[in-house]
Parts: structure tokens; C-alpha cells; sequence
């Protein structure tokens, strides 16, 4: 196997090229879990994999309960499949949390001080409420709990890698807080040995090819787990050799055809689902991508990273700023077109 079938299995793996989601939840199932530190750009991430891209299907989507935001893998907020919230919540909340001990420690954040917490946050949210962060930690501080110089932050942490609580809809434009049980209901729950076989399946269905250490990195576990879980996702996939490594695939992966544009965030699982991204992004463009803290969105030509863009939305219109690395051919030009339409129509503008 050679970089150039990587990236176009990859392009088909991802959903970006080929055939289209149907529904938001079923996309979000596919991947496992859906970084969305920024939820507009998680946003888009879902909807440009779907027959139809539509933020509102998202919003939807979360409305109804049928997928949700949390954190999850690195201590990051995902979007996850509200079937799979609660057995990845106890495969990785107690990995996060327990690499977080010392910090949560400082904050004075121990078992038995979290008990006091938790019965505040199951009263103040029981019924199906859905408060702001603010109304949350005004709350806490009323109880005597202090939620100053960030400790409110990793209460809220806390209790998400815990099961306690998830992301609920949105107030406006402000995020809000709900109880996780009540959200969504009882949902699967498996065994250690078969959330990491079924994590690992999720990854490299969605990634592949990719390596081991790709997994291990994207999904935040120690080392030994994720062997575990690739060992018992290996009868579902194929290996392919690529520069002394093994890279590992859905069976049934096929090869996507090349010549389309994406206009992806920096976020966007296709780049940066990845430990190595130099599959996609050639060295010399690097700092183009990571200016600072952070990536940039990306323009992703034939299955690699191919410049920058940025948006300006108005009332009716979404305007865009290309910075491609080279000059663009008369072909690609018309395929950022088509990647420009897709994002309007994203928008409904």
C-alpha cells in the first residue's frame, strides 16, 4: 500500500467522499465519537458527511436527544451517538479522570467532597432541567462550594467523565447542563474487554487505514488498552504495510476516487483524528495550519491538506477566503465551488 491509497481509502472511510449518512446519529455511531471542542465546526463535520448538509438537522438532532455533547476522549468535548453515551462513558471517564487525579486533587476535588457536588447538581437539574453554567455555578456557590479560579470548570468535567451530567440544548446561544440519565434514558452498557474491541472497530472503520498509534492517541488510552482493543477488533479488519507500519482498515474499505474539494475545520476528524498528519499535510505547510494554538480550517484537494479558508457570514450570505498553497487548476477551482455551495447550502444562506 502506498500514501496515495491511504488518503483515498481514508477520503472513502471518512465519509467525505462516497456514499452519504443519512441521519446525524447514524454519522456520529460511525466515527464512535466526534471531536466538537467548537460546536459549529462539529457542526459542519457531521453535516458535510450527510445526503443533505444542514446545520438545523444537527440542532435537531441534539434537540431530540439522539446524539449528544460531552466530554469524552482526551478531555475533550465529542458528539457522541446517545446509544453509546453510557459505555464510553465508563470505559473512559476513569481513564481521563484518573490522569487528571493530581489536578482535581488541588481543587480539592476527592471522592468524597465530588459526593457533596453531585447531590447538588442532581437537585438542582432533576425533573429534566437545563441550566447555563452560570445559573449552575450559582447554585454550587449558594451550597458553599466554590467554583473560583477554574474549579468550577473541572466540577463540570468531573461530573460529565462521571455520567453525572452531559450538554443539554441551547438557551440562545448559551450552552446548557442537564442530567445525563434523564437525557437520554438507559442505554447499552458493555463489559471493559468489549467497549475497547468496539472502540478500536469504531476508530479504524471511520480512519482507516491508520496505525496503532493513531488509536492510541485519538482515543486517550494508555497504551496496553489500546492493544487490547485492537486485538479484539482484529477479526474485522485488514492490514496493510506502509513504510515498516501496520495500518489497519474496515474489510470491506474501498478506494475513493480522486478530484473533489472539502472544506473542513481544523477539528474535522480527517485531520485531526490522528497522531501522524503528515499523510495529509506536507511539512512545509505545517505552520500554515498551526499558526498558533490551535488548527486552522482547511481546503482538502485530492485527499490532502491543500491550503486555508476562512468565512464571513452575514444575514443572508456566506462569503469565503481561499488561500490555497499553489495555484489551482481550472478543475479545482470548480470543486471549491461545489465545496463553497455544499457549506451555503449547510447554512441555508
Amino acid at each position: 500500500m502506498n500514501q496515495r491509497e491511504i488518503i483515498l481509502r481514508r477520503l472513502q472511510s471518512h465519509h467525505l467522499a462516497g456514499p452519504a449518512f443519512k441521519t446525524p446519529a447514524v454519522a456520529v455511531e460511525w466515527f464512535g465519537a466526534v471531536q466538537a471542542q467548537d460546536p459549529a465546526a462539529a457542526r459542519w463535520s457531521v453535516a458535510q458527511r450527510l445526503t443533505r448538509p444542514s446545520e438545523k438537522t444537527i440542532l435537531k438532532a441534539l434537540d431530540e436527544r439522539k446524539i449528544v455533547r460531552t466530554w469524552l476522549l482526551r478531555n475533550t468535548l465529542h458528539f457522541v451517538a446517545a446509544d453509546d453515551v453510557h459505555w464510553l462513558t465508563g470505559l473512559i471517564g476513569p481513564v481521563v479522570l484518573h490522569r487528571n487525579a493530581s489536578a482535581y486533587r488541588r481543587q480539592d476535588l476527592v471522592d468524597h467532597t465530588f459526593e457533596k457536588i453531585s447531590t447538588v447538581l442532581k437537585a438542582a437539574l432533576k425533573g429534566g432541567a437545563q441550566l447555563t453554567r452560570k445559573e449552575l455555578f450559582s447554585i454550587l456557590e449558594q451550597h458553599k462550594i466554590s467554583t473560583g479560579d477554574q474549579r468550577g470548570s473541572h466540577i463540570l468535567y468531573m461530573a460529565a467523565l462521571k455520567g453525572v451530567i452531559c450538554l443539554g440544548s441551547l438557551n440562545g446561544k448559551q450552552e446548557t447542563y442537564t442530567l445525563l440519565d434523564e437525557w437520554i434514558g438507559p442505554s447499552a452498557k458493555l463489559s471493559r474487554e468489549a467497549s475497547l474491541a468496539e472502540l478500536a472497530l469504531r476508530y479504524f472503520q471511520s480512519h482507516g487505514p491508520a496505525t496503532l498509534q493513531d488509536f492510541t492517541w485519538w482515543s486517550g488510552l494508555p497504551a496496553t488498552d489500546a492493544k487490547s482493543g485492537l486485538a479484539g477488533a482484529k477479526k474485522h479488519l485488514h492490514t496493510e504495510v506502509f513504510n515498516s507500519q501496520d495500518y489497519y482498515m474496515k474489510k470491506e474499505g474501498h478506494i475513493a476516487t480522486a478530484g473533489q474539494a472539502f472544506l473542513i475545520s481544523g477539528y474535522d476528524e480527517y485531520f485531526v483524528g490522528y497522531k501522524d498528519r503528515g499523510i495529509v499535510l506536507d511539512d512545509e505547510y505545517a505552520k500554515e495550519v498551526t499558526p498558533g494554538n490551535g488548527f486552522s480550517p482547511v481546503l482538502i484537494l485530492d485527499g490532502k491538506v491543500a491550503g486555508t479558508w476562512k468565512k464571513t457570514i452575514t444575514k443572508n450570505t456566506v462569503e469565503f477566503e481561499i488561500k490555497p498553497f499553489a495555484p489551482l487548476s481550472a478543475a479545482h477551482k470548480k470543486a471549491v465551488e461545489d465545496a463553497k455551495k455544499r457549506y451555503r447550502l449547510f447554512m441555508d444562506a
